[in-house]
């Protein structure tokens, strides 16, 4: 398994410089948790006590958790599985990242300055990408991919390091939070089929994908 090579690929970081990020968009998104009662969802925090009752006295209620987070940086808004691991970094003031990851995938996010153009922020970060593997070790395709109601057009880089196989599939676009580019990384099987974890993941993206445009 792969793990945190996204990292490893650090896209090339623009010149322009923008005001640095809020404090509060390094927070993790929460869960989302409701009380079910009779049927009927009704939001409360979890694990904070609550009382209820009813004409007919006390009733049972049962505090559950979404199976998923919602994202909602970066004129961004998506569900990814409430069991990744979520880290953001805000510590450059040309590019906000954050990342999103899973046992076999990743999401990651990186927002430049709005004066960067999406075409170019791709074709750099391939251009950086292919270059830190080795153009031998890697090869690109086009992509495209419908996430809600985004048709999305980029490149699939398929890498192999030590004999393992990783795909990542890169797009970028242009929001009010700045140009994003959004990588989705996946470590498929022996026979380079997208994982099921994978394949999971693009079912809730493409369920839950927003992008708010400029």
């Amino acid at each position: 398994m792969i793990r945190r090579l996204g990292w490893v690929l650090a896209p090339l970081l623009l010149a322009a410089a923008v005001p640095r990020a809020e404090a509060q968009e390094d927070r993790e998104p929460p869960l989302l948790t409701y009380l079910e009662v009779g049927g009927i969802k009704t939001p409360i925090e979890l694990d904070k006590p609550l009382d209820l009752k009813t004409q007919e006295g006390m009733t049972s209620v049962t505090l559950r958790v979404e199976p998923y987070r919602e994202f909602p940086y970066a004129g961004l808004g998506f569900r990814y599985p409430r069991s990744y691991a979520f880290d953001a970094d805000l510590d450059n003031p040309g590019i906000r990242m954050w990342t999103m990851e899973g046992p076999d995938c990743t999401v990651m996010v990186f927002c430049y300055p709005s004066s960067s153009d999406p075409a170019t922020t791709l074709d750099q970060s391939i251009e950086g990408a292919r270059e830190r593997f080795g153009a031998e070790e890697s090869s690109a395709e086009p992509a495209s991919l419908k996430l809600g109601d985004e048709e999305l057009s980029g490149t699939l880089l398929k890498i192999l390091i030590g004999g393992q196989s990783m795909h990542q599939h890169f797009f970028s676009l242009a929001t009010v939070g700045g140009t994003v580019l959004l990588i989705l990384q996946d470590s498929p099987d022996d026979g380079g089929e997208p994982s099921a974890e994978y394949k999971a993941l693009i079912e809730m993206l493409q369920g839950s994908f927003q992008a708010e445009r400029q």
